[in-house]
């Protein structure tokens, strides 16, 4: 669902049902914005789903390049602690695993835009991109790449 033209750009911001990720077509290039800066983007399942609807979405639009970037200071900080602690959901685990999968196999060229930290499934979803663009300063950070051990 189209949610708007915004400015004389031609850009067109679409609804994937979650405020925490804002998805921006300006034309032949798109926009996923992780949009929950209070909480250093951290991901949720809200956000997972979001991700993926917003590739869709870019996807049927046309777009041959797609950045995607966290708002405020913080790229994505992994995932949501709070979430952590009461378990992540066994669904957010498939979502996850069904975002890599689909931005490996999509046509379009992935960006991801590191202003700040990427932390664990942070770092996992900016290396998951064709390229990474890097500001001065923080980057891609996982404690396990430390103690020489990976994910399952």
């Amino acid at each position: 669902m189209t949610t708007g033209t915004t400015g004389t750009t031609g850009s067109t911001t679409h609804d994937v049902g979650t405020p925490l990720v804002r998805v921006v077509s300006h034309g032949g290039w798109g926009e996923l914005v992780l949009a929950n800066p209070d909480r250093r983007n951290a991901l949720v399942p809200e956000i997972a789903a979001g991700l993926a609807d917003g590739l869709e979405r870019l996807e049927v639009d046309g777009c041959a390049a797609l950045v995607i970037r966290g708002e405020g200071a913080t790229f994505c900080a992994g995932l949501d602690l709070a979430m952590v602690a009461e378990g992540v959901p066994p669904a957010m685990r498939e979502q996850w695993a069904d975002l890599h999968r689909r931005l490996y196999r999509t046509g379009i060229v992935t960006i991801a835009a590191l202003e700040g930290w990427a932390v664990n499934a942070g770092a996992a979803l900016a290396l998951a991109c064709d390229l990474l663009v890097a500001g001065r300063g923080p980057g891609c950070a996982s404690p396990r790449w430390q103690w020489g051990c990976g994910h399952r």
